[in-house]
């Protein structure tokens, strides 16, 4: 089985409908949401074209590769890595920074459409949620609605959650057959540079899952999960990250909301593409010269 096992269920959010219509935009709306693209913009310095980021999950351990490509960025993942997709999907920022309009008569459309929410706490940090579009929200090749409701630091800017929620068209198979509904939730916490580059440090996600399966289907589901998992244990790592997943997704299957808390291990700057990358696109190591810092 393969260990994204569960990140197809995020996927299934590339097929929903918009988000239902929000106040018209104000200025106040704009300007936090202007503030805070150039805060994901100014996390990064100018003089860092590409960094790669290590992220731990339990037994997880996975990399991710950030590089500028153009005016924007590109997030990268490894193939067939656990849980990189779910990851990737939680790497925003980056995108965000893209975004930022240098400049007091030049703001993103994103900010111009920004409308307000409310106000809130996040953790101990209080926060202005706006509902905003969250550009690239994808898993793998399938594109997610991206009109979110954000909440973003009152003092520092900076993003600290993500709420997206979606009808999911019916699939050609797994649990989504039948269509439900996905709530998919990102908090982003203790921000800190780490050599150099301001990222949240904490990543965690709240995934619920509502499929629209009949008692049989999800018997069946839940009958070959649970023979899977009384197999006998395989001490490798990748058989325990398997583990994981298939009693995250059997959780899920359930009703119940899969939860996964990552930490930023580290940051590698300016190191060019990792092997992993190179090996599974030739073409990447050409990139290597371009986005090595002058």
């Amino acid at each position: 089985m393969r260990p994204s096992i569960v990140i197809a269920v995020v996927a299934a959010l590339a097929l929903a409908a918009p988000i239902a219509a929000q106040p018209e935009p104000d200025g106040i709306a704009a300007g936090i949401m202007a503030e805070a693209l150039k805060r994901a913009h100014d996390n990064v310095p100018a003089r860092v074209s590409n960094y790669v980021l290590t992220l731990t999950s339990g037994p997880v351990r996975t990399e991710l590769y950030v590089h500028r490509d153009g005016d924007g960025w590109e997030v990268e993942e490894q193939d067939d890595a656990p849980l990189a997709d779910l990851f990737k999907s939680m790497i925003v920022w980056p995108r965000l920074a893209a975004e930022h309009r240098a400049g007091a008569t030049d703001t993103s459309e994103i900010a111009r459409d920004a409308r307000y929410v409310t106000s809130d706490t996040v953790g101990d940090r209080v926060a202005h949620v706006l509902r905003a579009r969250v550009p690239g929200l994808a898993v793998e090749t399938m594109d997610i609605p991206d009109s979110a409701y954000v909440a973003v630091d009152a003092r520092t800017r900076q993003l600290l959650r993500v709420v997206a929620a979606a009808d999911v068209e019916p699939s050609a198979g797994g649990a989504m057959i039948n269509g439900g509904r996905v709530t998919l939730q990102m908090t982003f916490s203790d921000h800190a540079a780490v050599n150099g580059v301001t990222v949240p440090r904490r990543l965690h996600v709240l995934l619920r899952m509502q499929a629209n399966l009949t008692d049989e289907q999800r018997a069946a589901m839940r009958d070959g999960l649970t023979a899977q998992l009384a197999a006998p244990a395989d001490p490798s790592q990748t058989a325990v990250q398997t583990r994981m997943l298939m009693e995250m997704f059997l959780r899920m299957l359930d009703g119940e909301t899969m939860e996964i808390s990552a930490d930023v291990e580290d940051v590698r700057v300016n190191t060019g593409p990792p092997a992993w990358l190179i090996a599974q696109d030739p073409y990447a190591a050409g990139k290597s010269a371009s986005d090595a810092s002058p």
